[in-house]
């Protein structure tokens, strides 16, 4: 191969990905009540003229602002995830939890 087709691949494979997270940046820009017109205006073409970077910028800017809950409400399935809430470690079954008498008795 020579370096044009891996660019060529590159290209192919960073465009979807850099359009999906303009796209879902966009999505929680407009579902942001918190923030005027203009300001929305400003920062989704920021997203779409600065690719990838002016997303991250974006998207970072939102998460300063917002709270975990806020942050879940303005972010589509499956990516709202990030913020959702630490599991506790120590349930039953879990890895760390007390497995105290769990293999059916003590080895004293």
């Amino acid at each position: 191969m020579n370096n044009a087709d891996v660019m060529n691949q590159l290209v192919l494979v960073l465009t979807p990905v850099f359009l999906l997270l303009d796209a879902i940046v966009t999505r929680a820009l407009l579902r942001d009540s918190n923030i005027t017109t203009a300001q929305r205006i400003f920062q989704i073409a920021f997203v779409w003229l600065v690719p990838f970077v002016g997303a991250i910028a974006v998207y970072f800017v939102l998460a300063y602002h917002h709270t975990k809950e806020e942050m879940r409400s303005l972010l589509p399935f499956p990516f709202y995830l990030i913020y959702r809430e630490p599991i506790e470690p120590g349930g039953y079954g879990e890895i760390g939890g007390d497995l105290e008498g769990s293999c059916g008795g003590d080895l004293d």
